[in-house]
C-alpha cells in the first residue's frame, strides 16, 4: 500500500514537473517579428472578416507588456502578440475588450510559419540609457529614442524612426521644438555586431532673440545591445 502511494506521488510529481517545463518554455518564446509578419499575413487572408484590409504596418508598442501590433480601422479591431509572454489577441477597441487568442507559437506552427528568415538584428533591443527600441524583420528601427545634449542648453529626448540600408547602417534626423525654441539631432552608424550598436549623433540648438540666433553643437555616441 505504501509502494502503491509512492509511486502515486512520484507519478504526480514527474507529470506536474514536465507541465511546469511546457509552460515555461511556451510563456517566455521570445517573438521572432519575422514570424509574426508571416502569421499576421495568413490572419488577413484566412479571417478577413476580423482583421481586414491586407498588408496593414505592423508596429512596435513599448507599453506593459511590450508587444508587436498591426491596426485595423475599418473592423475596429487590433490584432497583437506580446514580444516576451507568447501570447497572441485580438483586441476589439469599440468594446475595449481583449480576447485571447492563446499561444502566438501554437498559431505561427498552425499558420506554417515556424520558419527563419528577415533581419538577423530582427529584436528588442535596450541603449545604455536604458531605453528600449525593436527592429523589424525588414530593417525598420522603431521606438528608438536618445537622450541628448547639444553642450550648451540641456538634454531632450530625440525619436527616430529609421529604416537600415542593405548593409545595416542608417542615418536619421529628429527636429522638434525644445524650451521654446529649435532642436535637432542627426544619428547615423552601422550594425557591425548582432549584438551590439553604437548611435553616433551630433545634437545642436538654436536660440533665437529679437535680435539674432545664436546656436551650439556637439557630438555624441551613445550604445546599445541585444535584450
Amino acid at each position: 500500500m505504501k509502494l502503491y502511494q509512492l509511486i502515486r506521488i512520484n507519478n504526480i510529481s514527474v507529470c506536474f514537473t514536465v507541465i511546469l517545463l511546457f509552460s515555461y518554455n511556451n510563456a517566455y518564446a521570445y517573438l521572432d517579428t519575422y514570424q509574426a509578419e508571416c502569421l499576421y499575413n495568413w490572419g488577413e487572408r484566412n479571417y478577413p472578416s476580423y482583421i481586414s484590409p491586407r498588408g496593414v504596418t505592423s508596429y512596435y508598442s513599448g507599453g506593459a507588456p511590450e508587444s508587436w501590433n498591426r491596426d485595423y480601422s475599418s473592423k475596429n479591431n487590433t490584432l497583437w502578440a506580446t514580444l516576451y509572454t507568447n501570447r497572441l489577441y485580438l483586441y476589439e477597441i469599440s468594446k475595449e475588450f481583449n480576447n485571447d487568442l492563446g499561444w502566438t507559437s501554437d498559431w505561427i506552427r498552425r499558420s506554417g510559419c515556424d520558419i527563419s528568415g528577415g533581419n538577423s538584428l530582427a529584436g528588442t533591443w535596450i541603449t545604455n540609457q536604458g531605453k528600449k527600441f525593436v527592429i523589424s524583420s525588414d530593417g525598420q528601427i522603431t521606438g528608438l529614442t536618445l537622450n541628448v545634449s547639444d553642450g550648451f542648453m540641456d538634454h531632450w529626448d530625440a525619436e527616430f524612426t529609421i529604416r537600415m540600408n542593405s548593409d545595416n547602417s542608417f542615418s536619421g534626423n529628429f527636429s522638434d521644438r525644445c524650451h521654446g525654441d529649435f532642436c535637432s539631432t542627426n544619428v547615423k552608424g552601422k550594425f557591425s555586431s548582432s549584438n551590439s550598436v553604437t548611435f553616433h549623433y551630433h545634437a545642436s540648438y538654436t536660440l533665437c532673440s529679437s535680435v539674432q540666433c545664436a546656436s551650439s553643437g556637439q557630438d555624441g555616441d551613445i550604445t546599445a545591445s541585444r535584450l
